[in-house]
């Protein structure tokens, strides 16, 4: 019996001390999980938004196409080169409130009709968001594009959740002298 409460006690012991462990480790854990979302958060400069492995400034500020791109290439980055849906309804949910159009690194200044990325790639048909009619080069002009912003009072809105393919168009050619707000894209940290 007295072996028995021996073997017993020593066991209650041995429980205390796991749990005790296992308390600790708790703790370490979620201190770490902390650093680890810390450091996923600066890995983007200051007033960068994070999504995916990119880092995306979203400015207020009106220039034209060039003078946004000169912004972008003096902040490491480029225009927004827009590789996918998902990517297109992350920047639409985070552009500023009252914002409706903003520059992207899209434009055909080099060959009008053939639409280049900041990048020199060539516009694919996967990615291809015009709205309908767009590009239309209206006037001779247009060689920029920008991104329309969808509001809730739009009427793509409530479909755009649905993942409707149709909601996602909503890029326009605009001549690249106007000002206007834009988006830079930069790789993170």
């Amino acid at each position: 019996m007295e072996l028995l409460e021996s073997s017993f006690n020593k066991l209650k012991h041995e429980k205390g001390q796991i749990l005790i462990s296992h308390n600790n480790l708790t703790k370490e854990n979620d201190r770490l999980w902390k650093i680890v979302s810390k450091l996923e958060r600066d890995c983007c400069p200051e007033n960068w938004w994070k999504h995916s492995s990119s880092c995306y400034f979203i400015s207020a500020v009106e220039k034209t196409w060039n003078e946004s791109r000169q912004y972008c290439r003096e902040k490491d980055g480029d225009l927004v080169i827009i590789n996918s849906k998902e990517e297109q309804e992350f920047l639409n949910d985070n552009m500023k409130e009252g914002m409706k159009e903003i520059w992207i690194g899209l434009s055909d200044t080099d060959t009008e009709g053939v639409w280049r990325w900041v990048d020199g790639t060539p516009l694919t048909g996967s990615c291809r968001m015009w709205r309908m009619g767009e590009p239309n080069d209206s006037d001779g002009n247009e060689d920029c594009a920008v991104f329309c912003r969808i509001t809730q009072s739009s009427p793509q809105h409530s479909s755009i959740r649905r993942g409707h393919p149709a909601t996602l168009q909503v890029w326009n050619d605009v001549p690249c002298f106007r000002p206007m707000p834009f988006i830079c894209e930069r790789k993170q940290l």
